[in-house]
């Protein structure tokens, strides 16, 4: 974990999805579709589609703009994009490691470090991996010439590149450096865990003493006698020459990134989509408008960036969480990538909303719901906004057909689109409901916390009997005599017709996500990779080969079952085993949907969604 995960906190276990549901996760450009290959032995000829954010939507660690037309991002997921000054496109990395920083010294000498020691190459045609010799991660790395290139990371690592190979050099520290800025061949400096500073004299590094003890996460130079250094809890800090000293920032916010282009012109960002600009004399707050609606939370907060590139005092890049990339063109701050853009609060809402249910009719018809009451319809084309004239969270959605789609959420709440606009229809509950299912138009189901059942016959919705007060997280209806509903601590209820009863899991683990393709074959998915399969007679548990969380499951067929959870986990079941499919993205994922073997569509965290292409 380098300092930016650290400062962050983004632990998503801690902070990000309760098993409720009921916190939002906030660990995360120019219209351009990338393509990921995905590599499974048994969903090899699948292919996978950013459809929102775009360019892609994984974090954004870092940034090098070499000039206006030659800049380069890097990020989760072996990500790198190239903006050519005038769209992004990406940029085949051959790796699924996160990368964290980039460094680019002419077109035919870039450097990319990241995870477990990775550092790509490139010579103006593609890149390459480069034996680091280490298997330590690699936070930052700075070029000063093509024979003289550091780079640093955890465990005191920094690595020497003489423009033949990779050497270590001694640090005289065990603390994870997270930064590195060469400024010549005698004055370089590196900074990380516990406030640490090492200089470069040289010939060797040393440990400079300094008045804060607090992660510094970057440093920039200008000069030998203009350096800056920030970190955790807003801290600035500056250096003439002799010694480092503090400068007020104004903000207690963790800075992530400082870029110095003169004494006049300094920029320093970080948490909540923070944007610092120092002018020679104070540091002032530039509005970001990277703003993100965190659940329970009363006020907006923005989207964390990361890193940042200043070219001139006119031309300036930030990138962050979600596949954000901002410019600054010497007016304000605009944003180069694209996602679902709403307001709340007359604050903007970026790519950063949280989607947790998806229903489609066919591959150019489907709904997308989730938090602030959002929905999204598609048309074959693009996604727009549809008005849900509600704020809460919506956790379900079931299209029968375009006339007849039922939305469920926080609250109780239950909304019926009628093909021309979406209406409240009475629940008769405050409970949270977090699934829907809709076999016709006089047989829906929706469920809920403490094992709230409620049914639609048509006319209103009532209360079923559960014989539970577990809370039920998932629902599937096959027909009206045969629905099932799953739960906290393994429950699973079966409707027969008449009455619910328990069904034996065989497992304590929660189960958020149930499918029934017919009487014999249905799939309910939970914690720690759970992978349940009902028979007709009996749940019994498949292998899949994964401990994440797994939230939605879709059976279109008894050889194409697909499953999603967190940290971008995808799998794929071909009848008789299943098996990981690369998603592109360790953003979590919370529901997946396939109206035939072609199209699978994908939604979860900061407003991801994906679409994956079969072959015929």
């Amino acid at each position: 974990m380098n300092g930016k995960q650290l400062e962050e906190g983004k632990s998503r276990m801690d902070s990000g999805v309760w098993r409720d549901f009921r916190v939002v996760i906030i660990i995360p450009l120019v219209a351009v579709l990338m393509v990921l290959c995905l590599v499974s032995p048994h969903a090899k000829d699948v292919k996978g589609t950013w459809e929102e954010p775009l360019p892609q939507g994984n974090s954004l660690n870092d940034i090098s703009a070499l000039d206006a037309t030659h800049v380069w991002a890097v990020g989760d997921h072996g990500t790198i994009l190239f903006h050519n000054g005038s769209s992004w496109s990406m940029q085949a990395s051959g790796t699924e490691k996160a990368l964290y920083d980039v460094s680019a010294l002419d077109e035919r000498h870039v450097w990319v470090v990241g995870e477990g020691g990775t550092v790509l190459f490139l010579d103006g045609y593609s890149w390459t991996t480069q034996s680091s010799g280490t298997s330590d991660d690699l936070f930052s790395i700075s070029v000063l010439d093509d024979q003289h290139v550091w780079a640093v990371g955890e465990k005191g690592t920094i690595l020497f590149s003489n423009g033949t190979s990779w050497s270590p050099q001694q640090s005289g520290t065990d603390k994870g450096l997270f930064s590195v800025y060469a400024l010549d061949g005698l004055h370089a400096w590196a900074v990380g865990d516990k406030g640490v500073i090492l200089t470069y004299d040289g010939s060797s590094w040393i440990n400079e003493p300094h008045e804060s003890v607090y992660w510094l996460n970057c440093v920039s130079a200008v000069d030998r006698t203009d350096a800056w250094a920030v970190g955790r809890y807003g801290t600035i800090l500056h250096y003439d020459g002799i010694s480092w000293t503090p400068q007020s920032s104004g903000t207690t916010e963790g800075l992530l990134g400082v870029s110095a282009l003169d004494g006049r012109h300094v920029w320093a960002v970080g948490v909540d989509g923070t944007i610092l600009f120092y002018d020679g004399s104070s540091w002032t707050p530039i509005s970001s408008d990277t703003t993100v609606w965190i659940w329970q939370d009363p006020l907006p907060r923005g989207n964390t960036l990361n890193g940042i590139s200043a070219l001139a005092a006119d031309r300036v890049w930030a990138v962050g969480d979600y596949g954000t990339i901002l410019t600054y063109e010497g007016v304000s701050w605009s944003r180069q990538s694209s996602g679902i853009i709403e307001w709340i609060w007359k604050a903007p809402v970026p790519q950063g909303d949280s989607l947790s249910g998806i229903s489609a009719l066919d591959d150019h018809q489907a709904w997308v719901v989730g938090e602030g009451g959002k929905i999204f319809l598609y048309d074959g084309d693009s996604w727009t906004r549809q008005s849900s004239g509600i704020s809460e969270w919506l956790f379900g959605v079931s299209a029968l057909d375009e006339e007849h789609v039922w939305g469920v959420g926080e609250g109780g709440r239950i909304l019926f689109y009628d093909g021309s606009s979406w209406v409240r229809q009475k629940s008769g509950t405050s409970e949270w409901l977090y699934g829907v299912s809709a076999l016709d138009v006089e047989h829906v189901w929706a469920i809920g916390d403490h094992g709230v059942i409620l049914f639609y016959d048509s006319t209103s919705w009532a209360t079923q009997p559960s014989g539970t007060t577990e809370g039920l997280l998932g629902v599937s209806a096959l027909d009206d005599h045969h629905v099932w509903v799953v739960g906290e601590g393994g429950s699973i209820l079966f409707y027969d017709g008449s009455s619910w009863k328990l069904q034996a899991s065989g497992t304590s683990e929660w189960l958020y996500g149930v499918s029934a393709l017919d009487a014999g074959h249905v799939w309910a998915v939970g914690d720690n990779g759970t992978i349940l399969f009902y028979d007709g007679s009996s749940w019994s548990q498949q292998l899949s080969g994964n401990t994440e969380w797994l939230y939605g499951v879709w059976a279109l067929d008894e050889t194409q079952v697909w499953a999603v959870g967190s940290e971008g986990t995808l799998l794929f079941y071909d009848g008789s085993s299943w098996s990981p499919v690369q998603s592109g993205t360790a953003n979590w994922l919370f529901d997946v949907f396939a109206p035939d073997k072609q199209h699978v569509w994908v939604v979860g965290e900061g407003g991801t969604i994906l679409r994956y292409e079969g072959s015929k």
